[in-house]
Formats: C-alpha cells, sequence, structure tokens
C-alpha cells in the first residue's frame, strides 16, 4: 500500500494527572464561502491583543476559548485567497457547536494581463514545476532551526497532552536522495489527564513525520513521478496570490478506479519562478472503517477506531532567489468507543513545525542524539528542559498561534548565534 505520511499514533489504557482552565468565554464559528456555502478548512482564526488561535477543521468549523481579558477584541478569519473577515468577539457570545456563528468570506479576484492568460494543463505544469527544482530549491545541506509543537487533545476543548521544542535540522539537498536529520535543542511539555480519561494518546515520529510532508523532496503524493498519472487526476483552480505573490493552483484527487487510500490536495506553483511555493492535503480515510490500521500502532481490543480527518500543510518561503521550507503541519482526528460505552469520544493531535532560522553547511547530529521514527517528543524533551530559555513564556498556551510563540522565545533563539 502507498503511505504518505510516516507516523504511528498508540492507543493505550491510561490514569493521568490533573489541571484546570482559567476562566473563559468559549466562541463556535463555521467559516463558509460567501456565495456557494463552501466550509473553509483550514482557514486562520486570530483574536486581536492577545495570543488566542486556531484553524477550521474540515467542515469549516472552529472553537476558541478566549481569556475574559480579551473578549471585547476583534476576532479575525484568514483564508488563502479570500478577503479577511472580522467581528466583534461580544457578537459571537452565544454560539455553540450546534448552532456556530457563520462567517462568509469573499474570493479575492485579480486581474491578470489577457496577454499571458493561454489554456496549461495540469499535469505539464506540475511536471514542470518538479524539473526546476535544482534551480529553485537549496542543492547543497542546510543547517536549519525550527520550533516544533504538538497539541493531543479530547473533544473540542480537553487538552491532554501538550510539547514544544526548538529542533535543530540537518536538511538534505533537495537534488539526489539525502535524508533530514533532526535533534532536540530545547524541549517541554506537560499532560492533563485524569481518572475519567480511559483512553491514552501517545504520538510517535511527529517530527519525523513533519519533515516527510516535503512533498517537494519526496515522491509526490506517495507515488513515484513516473506512475503518478495512473494514481491521480488533475485540474487547474483558479490562481490565487500569497503575500505578494501569485500562483497556479493544481488540485489532485485519486482516480475513481483507484481503490488504496491516497489523497486528495492542491499544489500552489509561483507563476514567476514555477516554483512550489504550498502544499495543501487530506489522506482519503472517508468511508475506510479500516483506514486506523495505516496510522495505529496498538489499540485495546475492547476499543473501536475510526479516523474522521487526516490533513496536512507544507508551506516554502523565497529568500534570495531560493525557495526555502517556511513551515508544516500535519493534524488528524479520531473517534474512539470501547465496549459497553454508548458514547463515541473525539480525539485529536495537532503538529506544527515553524522554520526560525537557515544557513548552509552540514549540522553534525549524532545517531544517539537523532530523533527516530519511533520516538515521542513527550519523552525526549525531559533530557532538554531550561526554564530559562523560554523565559517569560513559561507556560504552553496552547490557543496561541505558533507565530506569537516563536516571537516570544526569539531573543533565546537569536543567542545561540
Amino acid at each position: 500500500m502507498k503511505k504518505l505520511i510516516t507516523f504511528i499514533a498508540s492507543i493505550l489504557v491510561c490514569i493521568a494527572s490533573f489541571a484546570q482552565d482559567a476562566e473563559v468565554v468559549t466562541v463556535w464559528g463555521k467559516a463558509v464561502d460567501f456565495i456557494s456555502g463552501e466550509p473553509l478548512s483550514r482557514a486562520s482564526v486570530r483574536v486581536s491583543g492577545g495570543n488566542v488561535g486556531t484553524v477550521t477543521n474540515s467542515e469549516g468549523v472552529f472553537s476558541l476559548k478566549i481569556p475574559v481579558a480579551y473578549a471585547d477584541g476583534i476576532l479575525s478569519v484568514d483564508f488563502l485567497g479570500y478577503s479577511m473577515w472580522h467581528t466583534e468577539v461580544s457578537r459571537m457570545v452565544g454560539s455553540t457547536e450546534e448552532n456556530p456563528h457563520r462567517i462568509g468570506m469573499m474570493k479575492t479576484y485579480f486581474r491578470i494581463d489577457s496577454a499571458v492568460v493561454r489554456s496549461i494543463e495540469p499535469l505539464e505544469l506540475l511536471k514542470y514545476a518538479y524539473s526546476r527544482v535544482y534551480f529553485n530549491y537549496p542543492n547543497h545541506r542546510e543547517a536549519t532551526t525550527a520550533f516544533y509543537r504538538e497539541i493531543i487533545r479530547k473533544g473540542t476543548s480537553k487538552y491532554l497532552r501538550l510539547s514544544e521544542a526548538v529542533i535543530d535540522i540537518d536538511k538534505s539537498s533537495y537534488v539526489g536522495f539525502g535524508t533530514d536529520r533532526a535533534a532536540v535543542y530545547k524541549g517541554r511539555t506537560m499532560s492533563n489527564y485524569d481518572a475519567t480519561d480511559s483512553v491514552l494518546i501517545n504520538y510517535q515520529g511527529g517530527v519525523n513525520a513533519a519533515l516527510s510532508l516535503d512533498q517537494v523532496h519526496s515522491p509526490f503524493a506517495g507515488v513515484p513521478w513516473n506512475h503518478v498519472d495512473m494514481f491521480y487526476d488533475f485540474r487547474m483552480e483558479e490562481p490565487r496570490n500569497i503575500g505578494d505573490r501569485m500562483f497556479y493552483v493544481v488540485s489532485f484527487d485519486q482516480k475513481p478506479t483507484e481503490k488504496d487510500m491516497l489523497c486528495r490536495g492542491r499544489v500552489f506553483i509561483d507563476t514567476e519562478t514555477y516554483a512550489i511555493g504550498r502544499f495543501e492535503g487530506w489522506d482519503n480515510v472517508e468511508g475506510r472503517p479500516y483506514a486506523y490500521t495505516e496510522y495505529i500502532k496498538d489499540k485495546p481490543k475492547d476499543a473501536q477506531v475510526g479516523m474522521k480527518e487526516v490533513a496536512w500543510v507544507m508551506n516554502y518561503k523565497e529568500s534570495g532567489g531560493k525557495w526555502y521550507l517556511d513551515y508544516s503541519s500535519l493534524s488528524f482526528q479520531m473517534n474512539v468507543r470501547r465496549a459497553g460505552k454508548l458514547l463515541r469520544n473525539t480525539y485529536s493531535i495537532v503538529s506544527e513545525m515553524a522554520v526560525t532560522d537557515h544557513y548552509p553547511g552540514n549540522l553534525e547530529i549524532t545517531g544517539s542524539a537523532r530523533i527516530r521514527p519511533r520516538d515521542q517528543i513527550a519523552e525526549l524533551v525531559n533530557d532538554f528542559t531550561d526554564d530559562a530559555f523560554w523565559g517569560t513564556y513559561n507556560i504552553i498556551e496552547p490557543d496561541q498561534s505558533i507565530e506569537d510563540a516563536i516571537r516570544r522565545i526569539i531573543r533565546s533563539l537569536r543567542r545561540r548565534r
């Protein structure tokens, strides 16, 4: 079977520790296209004045726990290709999971010179973009530093385990068959289990999974290039912009005749350099009762597991004429029901990695320090705790964006140089 994402989650019976939430206001929203009503998945949600943020799920829905200190702030929703949406938090108070606040977003259209408008074959465009990898991406190893976050949650509000780490990466060249190596520099974790939790979720290989999402360096969507047209259908979508750059958008999905579980998604190709600037994808787990076997290493015999969603994003950023890995995220949701229980519980795992620095050259990562696919970051970071490194950012705040977390430790990161 073709596999796109090389990570494993383990499910075990658990008894853990206790924690309590601060006083918050919880709001629910659903981001949709204003005209079609189509849900907008992975839209970014942020509250002004604080470090509170999240993203929408596959149905465009989100919930946000906002500290009362920021309850008079502005909530903003941002989605690629759409105008940013704003409203007062107070206007969303009273929204519920059953009745979320509707957020209708309008597409942003960009004028393209008619002289360059032409019919584009999506697969040929994609192949051309890959043929330019040597020119558009580093063709030597890069020493890279990244901030990594991992969150395991039960339902929509209970955080079971939170881990953060600064990761050193020996990033391989985009030309050839080298592999990425990573090691923990600093890290920390905290758990929030109690006696009512009958299932323990452990995430194995998260950092390696984040690196394996690099589709510019890996086989395309889990299959080799010379057979890609046997497994996938491609089509052109409307061009979109990211920042001040325009991108062609090629969407793909596995062929209806392909019975194996592959994926679907979109590739964003820069219209000037033909560099791949972004990947968005979802594994096709829907309607596949045994999809969980691709992700679950171990589970209790009396537990029934159903995968709801597996989503991933990989973003690249241009600097000095080359494109570099900038950000990756991987998330999945699953339902678990124990024998003799009427209700299912929903669990989710979200991991994010944002690059903070990179420079040419090899980074020596020895065998003992290297993060292995079987490693759990929550266990590794116990050997790399350093309260002084985190400074005033002394508590993991899962509702703040990863960008805000990096800003709060940037001084400590700069002192490494």
